[in-house]
C-alpha cells in the first residue's frame, strides 16, 4: 500500500506533467491556426463571456491567473493587433476597461473551434467518462475549497 504522502506527491506530479503536456499541445495548435497563445485565448474567452462586454484589468488578471503587469503586457499585444480596445473606466477614472473588438470576436470564434478540438484530442478523448467525472469533481472541489473539508484527517481515521 502506498504511503499517503507519497500518493499525494505522485498525484501532484501527474497533474503538473499532464497540464504542461496538454498546454504545449493547445498552444501549438492555436498558435498555428490563429497565431494566439493559450493565455491570449483565455483573455478573449473572459472578455467574450463578460455580461457587460468589458472587464477591468484586475478582473482579467484574476481570471487568467496572471499578475496585473502580465495581463497589461498581454493586453498591449492584443490591442496592437486590433483584437481588444482599452478605455478609461467611467466608474473609476484610475482604472481601465478592456473590451473585445469586432476583429477580436472573429479571431476568438476561430480560436474557440481549435481550442475545443485540441482539448478533446489531447485530453478528453484519452480518458473515460468516469475518469473525466472524477477529475472534474476532485479538482473542482479543490479549487472551490471543499476537498479539504470532505477529506478526513489522519487523526480521525481508524487505525
Amino acid at each position: 500500500m502506498e504511503d499517503t504522502d507519497e500518493l499525494g506527491l505522485r498525484a501532484w506530479r501527474a497533474v503538473l506533467r499532464s497540464h504542461a503536456q496538454v498546454i504545449r499541445s493547445l498552444d501549438a495548435e492555436i498558435e498555428s491556426g490563429v497565431d494566439l497563445s493559450v493565455r491570449a485565448y483565455e483573455v478573449l474567452v473572459r472578455l467574450s463571456r463578460s455580461p457587460s462586454g468589458c472587464l477591468r484589468m484586475s478582473e482579467l488578471a484574476a481570471g487568467v491567473l496572471l499578475s496585473p503587469s502580465g495581463v497589461t503586457r498581454l493586453l498591449d499585444q492584443l490591442v496592437a493587433r486590433g483584437f481588444v480596445s482599452r478605455r478609461r473606466d467611467p466608474a473609476d477614472a484610475r482604472g481601465y476597461l478592456a473590451e473585445l473588438t469586432k476583429e477580436g470576436r472573429a479571431v476568438f470564434k476561430r480560436a474557440h473551434v481549435l481550442y475545443e478540438r485540441a482539448v478533446r484530442e489531447h485530453f478528453a478523448d484519452r480518458l473515460t467518462e468516469e475518469q473525466l467525472t472524477m477529475i472534474a469533481d476532485a479538482l473542482g472541489g479543490l479549487v472551490a475549497g471543499r476537498a479539504a473539508a470532505k477529506r478526513p484527517t489522519n487523526e480521525s481515521q481508524p487505525k
